[in-house]
């Protein structure tokens, strides 16, 4: 039995059931009794015609999904155009590759030579400085400064909370007064020790006498400041406990006076410490760098320079990498489009046939009744007559074959089995242009190294 959804189902046609609902007998009878049509008619009746219009209704109903399932299968059959496409850009993919490669390859090779521009002076530069300067070493500093500085770090904020402490007692904000003076007195050490340590001391190193006497001088001058600084600050923590409203100038007054003069344990311990605070910061930034002014700075310029340059050699290859296996990637997949479009186009000529040979059936069933219904009408009509009936009676003309559907597409199936063969064909001419693709390759590779080592000659 048909499916309830079958554009082609035929329960709705069963001949002694459209019998009754068209009432045929019954207007035969009566068209008869009234010698209708008349004899000389060429022409069929309004009720013949009325059985007519109703076929070509159910027909053109029919027809009408049919036209449908056509437009949804010729929308399908049309990604057959997209095969042609396809091959073409397979064809094309090597060359596009070149060229995409070929613009990758030149805009790296400026960047490079930007680079190498800046890596040759630097080289001639450090050069030079090394020969200006007596150097036959090569710069030595520590790969990483946190260690050093976080040393500074702990040093003032041990000095600060220790500070703080000493001062807290004589300032009239308590701890929070007593914390802010501990940190301006670490600075004002930690400053000095930083230009004794990283600049002055570094002096020393060089072989012009007269810049090794002015540092020496510089760097006594200065432990003398800082020996001062820290012996008022000890001075000014006495005081602060003695009288806070005058103790800056009494704190003053005494250090003129007798500058070492100093009889608190704190006030002598808050020396100490400002001294040693001075003195491992001194340290601490003469060790952070190489002994020789000027010296570390210009190797990490260059050796800034270098992983620059290494870095964007690399990400040269990783990018070629990346642009290769992007157009491998790009190949397989049209090799995959294909064959899903292959696969699901070359079932529509199957489809149509089906489609062709369901609606003749249900033609050509639906002709037979609408012929047995007209012929049962004017037999029945006739046996009513009193007069001749009219000479068309005698012949029986079918449904307009005007509704007959051609869904067989002669083009299409001959169009899939050349695509098809296209398609058998793909992964050789995939595989030849991997092999192009892997070439071109492997040509920018040499270039590239062809050209990077030409410069490195020319350094």
């Amino acid at each position: 039995m048909a499916k309830k959804n079958d554009i082609f189902s035929q329960d709705d046609l069963d001949f002694d059931d459209l019998k009754d609902e068209l009432e045929v007998i019954k207007n035969a009878q009566l068209q008869g009794s009234q010698q209708k049509p008349s004899e000389d008619s060429i022409y069929i009746d309004s009720f013949e015609q009325k059985i007519l219009n109703y076929f070509y209704e159910k027909l053109s109903l029919v027809k009408q999904e049919v036209n449908n399932k056509l437009s949804v299968y010729s929308t399908i059959a049309n990604k057959i155009s997209n095969i042609s496409d396809i091959i073409a850009e397979v064809k094309y993919s090597a060359s596009q590759y070149q060229s995409d490669a070929t613009i990758m390859y030149e805009n790296f090779q400026h960047e490079l030579k930007d680079i190498q521009v800046d890596l040759k002076k630097q080289k001639q530069d450090l050069q030079t400085f090394k020969i200006e300067n007596s150097l036959n070493r090569e710069a030595s500093y520590p790969d990483s400064k946190i260690l050093y500085i976080g040393v500074i770090l702990i040093i003032v904020l041990v000095e600060t909370l220790l500070n703080s402490y000493f001062f807290a007692k004589g300032n009239e904000l308590g701890l929070l007064g007593g914390a802010f003076q501990a940190i301006v007195i670490s600075f004002i050490n930690v400053l000095l020790a930083f230009f004794t340590g990283n600049f002055l001391i570094r002096q020393l190193n060089k072989k012009d006498n007269k810049i090794k006497a002015i540092s020496y001088f510089t760097i006594t001058l200065l432990v003398l400041v800082v020996l001062s600084f820290n012996l008022l600050v000890g001075h000014l923590r006495v005081y602060l406990g003695l009288s806070p409203e005058t103790a800056y100038s009494d704190a003053i007054t005494s250090f003129m006076s007798n500058p070492f003069n100093l009889t608190d344990f704190n006030s002598i311990l808050l020396v100490m410490l400002g001294l040693i605070t001075y003195i491992i910061s001194t340290i601490d930034f003469y060790k952070i760098d190489d002994k020789f002014p000027n010296y570390g700075a210009m190797d990490r310029k260059l050796k800034e320079i270098e992983y620059t340059y290494a870095e964007q050699k690399e990400l040269f290859f990783e990018t070629l990498t990346d642009l290769k296996t992007k157009a491998y990637t790009n190949l397989e997949d049209k090799q995959r489009k294909s064959k899903l479009i292959i696969e699901e186009v070359e079932d529509i000529p199957t489809l149509r046939k089906k489609l062709q040979h369901q609606y003749n059936d249900y033609y050509i069933f639906i002709n037979k009744v609408y012929l047995s219904l007209v012929q049962l009408y004017r037999e029945t009509n006739k046996e009513y007559r009193d007069d001749e009936v009219p000479e068309y009676f005698h012949t029986l003309d079918g449904l307009d074959d005007d509704y007959k559907i051609n869904c067989i597409d002669t083009k299409l199936v001959k169009k899939i089995d050349t695509n098809r063969k296209e398609i058998l064909d793909l992964p050789e001419l995939i595989g030849e242009q991997k092999n192009t693709i892997n070439k071109h390759t492997l040509n920018i590779i040499e270039l590239f190294n062809k050209d990077i080592g030409t410069n490195n000659e020319k350094k």
